[in-house]
Order: structure tokens, then sequence, then C-alpha cells
């Protein structure tokens, strides 16, 4: 007898079943009807169409506040997590269980590093988390997944995959005679994806996380099709488009087609109670020794009393103090894939504009004597290799003298929209080499599922090392380069010169300050 779709998708969708310790213990309670946390984090396919409940996310204003900005008390936004919710609370009517949308639209997952207690609350029993839109590195990831999996209720957490159907052949639109869901774009695009979960599956795997992906559970429905299909590619198209606006971003039946891959998982029956102790859940795991070393967060050994605080315009953090801020100015831009989604931030469009924060410090210890770096040089003028230009990578060390610290930038990056570079330099309280934040381009360990669904634009964060001898650290960041720019040649056939380029852009997102005692700097 021929399995209904829906079973044979959530078969071929589990990419990793997990242990079944920490999902039980939420399966258990859904049953029972204790209340259940659902927390969502990831990109754009999270925070714009994962949907919102107004209702739930004002029970916890202290995180995801972005996403209760947009939808208040009294608003609803369908979308997959909600759809979720809908069908366990019809297949489970004793079930007590709230979502809430911790989306970060346009960023990768390590974008969430330098704040995640702002992005995930602390209550939640079950995190469903999207790392394969934006590829990070396995290290950052790593190290967000044991944070997760260490919050105080030490929840369930589910990777689920998304999936880019026109990753490779440059969106879903494409020149005339060319089919973009022939057969040869749609194998490239599942080489492509099963590249972008490969490492997050051995992630899975070696922490006994559930995986589930959206390219296996719908791939081979749609590649059938196509088999069905009068021309080739034809159906496959058809079907594919049924479930995707742009090749990436759901439409409303794709939105159900991934809760119809998350619910049965959450619906499976758990291990039954022990008959001893019928009320007793069965205790996680404990974490095993990371897998990747570099899962550290920058503080040094026995930094136990390490301080953070974040800063930004879009969610919960405080809103950075601007001491000067010649030619930036404050936007709140919208996605052209989700008009109603903000991306707020502070923008400048003139190189030589400077603006000014001023953020307080937790740790600090004065210095008799404070180095400084080099004022003269230009940091954005040095070698690619030698900028202090990513996440993780350092712009010196911290001086033993003072509290040690790491500041983090957060900022929008993009290949294609005229972006530029801007300098950090550390001015008042704080020392710190010059560091350059390119936002020109995108490094390899940050290459994107996203294409041209988000026209070549993601976030990045930059850190750089501090020396805090204040209880504040004021760093200014000057808009220096402008964007890489190829004009028409000066051979044309009008024989003019080439046009002037565009000017450059800058956009920050938001700024977090670590901090930790000098005695274990």
């Amino acid at each position: 007898m021929r399995r209904r779709e829906p079973d044979a998708s959530l078969s071929r969708g589990i990419a990793n079943l997990g242990d079944p310790h920490r999902m039980d213990r939420v399966r258990h309670a859904l049953r029972r009807g204790d209340p259940v946390l659902v927390a969502a984090l990831g990109a754009s396919v999270t925070s714009d169409y994962a949907g919102i409940d107004g209702n739930s996310q004002a029970l916890h204003p202290s995180v995801c506040a972005a996403a209760l900005r947009q939808c208040g008390r009294g608003c609803r936004w369908v979308g997959w997590l909600q759809d979720t919710v809908d069908s366990l609370r019809t297949a489970l009517p004793k079930a007590h269980v709230t979502a809430i949308n911790c989306g970060l639209p346009g960023s990768p997952l390590s974008f969430a590093a330098p704040c995640l207690e702002s992005h995930v609350p602390a209550s939640a029993d079950l995190v469903v988390v999207d790392a394969a839109t934006i590829r990070s590195s396995p290290q950052s990831v790593e190290a967000i997944l044991r944070r997760l999996l260490s919050l105080p209720r030490q929840p369930a957490v589910v990777l689920l995959h998304f999936f880019h159907w026109c990753a490779t052949n440059r969106g879903c639109s494409a020149p005339a005679g060319v089919e973009p869901w022939s057969h040869a774009h749609m194998a490239a695009n599942w080489l492509a994806g099963a590249r972008m979960e490969r490492d997050l599956t051995d992630l899975a795997a070696y922490y006994g996380l559930p995986a589930l992906s959206v390219r296996a559970a719908h791939f081979h429905a749609a590649l059938n099709a196509t088999r069905a299909g009068e021309s080739p590619g034809e159906s496959l198209g058809r079907r594919a488009r049924w479930l995707t606006k742009d090749g990436l971003h759901p439409t409303r039946r794709g939105n159900r087609q991934i809760a119809a891959l998350l619910t049965p998982f959450l619906l499976a029956p758990p291990l039954p109670l022990s008959p001893q102790q019928p009320q007793s859940l069965p205790l996680p795991l404990p974490l095993p020794p990371p897998l990747h070393h570099a899962t550290t967060r920058g503080a040094p050994p026995g930094a136990a009393r390490m301080a953070e605080q974040c800063f930004g315009w879009s969610g919960p953090e405080a809103v950075p103090e601007l001491e000067r801020h010649e030619g930036w100015r404050l936007v709140n831009e919208h996605p052209a894939h989700h008009a109603a989604s903000q991306r707020p931030g502070l923008v400048s469009s003139r190189p030589g504009s400077t603006v000014v924060f001023r953020l307080p410090a937790f740790h600090w210890a004065r210095a008799a004597a404070v180095e400084r770096g080099d004022g003269a040089a230009d940091a954005c003028s040095a070698p690619p290799a030698a900028r202090a230009d990513g996440l993780g990578q350092r712009a010196g060390s911290a001086d033993a003298r003072g509290a040690g610290g790491a500041l983090t930038v957060q900022y929008v990056s993009s290949s294609t929209h005229g972006m530029g570079m801007a300098e950090l330099r550390c001015i008042m309280g704080c020392t710190c080499r010059p560091a350059c934040l390119d936002a020109r381009h995108r490094p390899a360990a940050e290459q994107s599922n996203v294409g041209s669904a988000g026209g070549g634009t993601v976030g990045r964060a930059s850190e750089v090392p501090v020396q805090l001898h204040a209880p504040y650290c004021v760093v200014s960041l000057r808009l220096t380069h402008l964007a890489n720019w190829t004009g028409p040649s000066s051979s044309s056939s009008s024989g003019s010169s080439s046009a002037a380029p565009p000017r450059s852009r800058f956009k920050v997102t938001g700024l977090s300050l670590r901090s930790w005692p000098a005695e274990t700097s």
C-alpha cells in the first residue's frame, strides 16, 4: 500500500533523529497540558514567515522585541510556526503551547552570538533553529547550540534546514530561453543545499539533536512530478512554485508544508515514563566536550564574571548614546520580499562622515599609562590580510593593566548594493587597535543561501578586543572608502568617460560590549 505523501515527506525530511531525552520532555509536557514555550531562531524565513502572535510575543517583552514592534497585542501574522502551534493544539486539546518569533532577518546565526540572551527567552522549552539559510562557521554554530542547550530549562533544540530552490542559477527568474527549473539546475541546487546542511547535521548528530530538512522532504516529490510532466522541468517548476515565491521565502502553501514537516515530529509518541515515577521526565544527557575547540566567545579562562550589554535599534537592547553623528541618519528599511518587515539601523552614504558612540562598561580598571593604537595609519588602507574585519578575527590583545573586553559591531554587507568600508577607533575610556569593517563582500565562511532572493545582502559582525580604563568606552566609526563599482568603459561607442560611481553606503544595525574583571585578563 502506497504511503500518503505527508508521511513519506516526513520520513525523508528527518536528517537526524536525535536522542529522545529532551524532545520527550516536551512531548510529555504537551500531552499533560503543562505550559510549553517554543522559540524560533533564524534568518528571514523565520523572522518574516514563521508568523507572529502578538499576545504571546508580548509575554516576553525583554527578548525578540523586533517581532513585537511589528505585531503587538491583538495582532497575528500567519506562518509556519503559528501553523505548527495550531496543529499541536488541534491534535492535543490539552496542550498549553505558545510560540514566539526570535528571527534575525538577513543575518547568519552567528549574528545572535554576542547578545543571545536578548534573542531567546531563558524560559524556552523548545528552540527551533534555522542555521542553513545563511552559512555560519561550524564553530560559531556549535557555540550557540551549547549556550541554547545550557539555558535554565535545558530546552530541546531542533535544527530546521530551509532550502533555496534557485540558489545556483541566480534566482528563479531567468533570461528568455533558459528554464530555471530544469533538472540540471535543480540537481545543482540539491548539491548546494546538501553542502549547506552537512556540517550542521554533523553537529546535530554529535549533540544528539533532531535535524529536519525541507530539501530532503520535498525535493523528491517535485522530482517525481517532473518525471510525470509533459516536458522536463515544467512540472518541477510548477510544484516548487507552489512552495516558494522567490526560491527561498515560502508562499502560504510553503508555510503549511514546513509546518507539516515539523508538526508530526513534535507529535511523535514519547517513550513511556517509569511506572514507579509516573511524573518524572527523562533527564537530558550532559553536554559532551566541544567538537571544535574554537567555540569560546573570546573571554579568557576564569572570566566567570563576564558582563555584556547590547545596543541597537530593533530589539530590547539599549539605544546607543551618540555623541555626534554628522552624515549618519536613522532609517527603517523594508525588504522587497516582505514589505511589512522592518530593518532599522544607522546609515551613512558620505565618505568621511563619522559617528561617535559612548558605551557603558561593566568592568574597567584605571591604568597608569595608556597605550593607544597608531593614530595615523588608516586601518582600511592596510592589505586585506592585515585587516580585522571578520567575526572572531582579533585587532590586538587585551591590556593586562586594564579590564579586558570585546566590542562587536553588527552591520550589513553586500557585494551588489554599493556597500563601503568603515574604520573603527577607540578614542576615550578604552583602547584598541584601529579596525577596518569591510561591508563590500562576504567571507567564504558566511556565504549565503539567500542568493538573489536577498539581493546579495546579509548581516555581518566584527569583533574588536578592547582594554577598558573608564566606566565608558567612546568609539568612532568613519566611512572611509567607496563601494566596489565598475563603470562603462571609456572606449564605448559614445566615446564618453565612465559614469560617476554611486555613493558608498554603510549600515550599522547593532553593537555589543563584553567585559570581564582585570584579574582574569
